[in-house]
């Protein structure tokens, strides 16, 4: 399938790089006739591709390849932009992926994004450390909380909160 450059939809909100990389485009337009469809989702926003859709309206070529994904959700259309990024052609840096763990940490699990970034989990948790810190102290706050008022156990802030009730014991002894 082909569609009009013009009628591609970019969305920088969901654009996961910095900057663009201009030498890329230029050395993409030499070679337009061999770089893979760019891909767009069901409206015509552009998923992944920028540099080669650049490259196209650079070459002036007027009509750019593409593959249409269906995406069903605007968290599963930025997820799959920075998948899409993470894993081919050119890279996303390790400070745009970073950005991006930082800005999913608790809507998907350290091994989710790690396998979506093509990094370690060690190098998620050191991204997100501040985040998993700040949403301990949180969690600890709310069980101190709930336990102080007299009708909770240690057994129902475990219950409440979704942790043993070891973990609400060794709290309670800290504070």
């Amino acid at each position: 399938m082909t569609i009009k450059t013009s009628e591609v939809i970019f969305r920088e909100d969901l654009y996961p790089r910095f900057q663009p990389n201009q030498a890329i485009i230029e050395k993409y337009s030499d070679s337009i006739e061999f770089l893979p469809p760019i891909k767009l989702d069901q409206h015509k926003i552009l998923i992944d591709g920028f540099h080669r859709w650049k490259a196209f309206q650079l070459a002036g070529v007027l009509e750019i390849p593409f593959e249409e994904i269906n995406v069903a959700s605007e968290k599963e259309l930025k997820k799959l932009a920075y998948q899409l990024n993470s894993n081919h052609g050119l890279q996303l840096s390790s400070d745009e992926k970073k950005r991006y763990a930082q800005e999913m940490f608790g809507d998907l699990t350290i091994k989710e994004m790690a396998s979506l970034l093509g990094v370690s989990e060690k190098a998620i948790q050191r991204w997100t450390k501040t985040q998993a810190e700040a949403l301990k102290a949180e969690r600890d706050r709310k069980i101190i909380e709930l336990y102080l008022k007299a009708w909770n156990t240690q057994e129902s802030v475990a219950e409440v909160i979704g942790v043993g009730v070891s973990t609400i014991n060794d709290i309670i002894n800290k504070f």
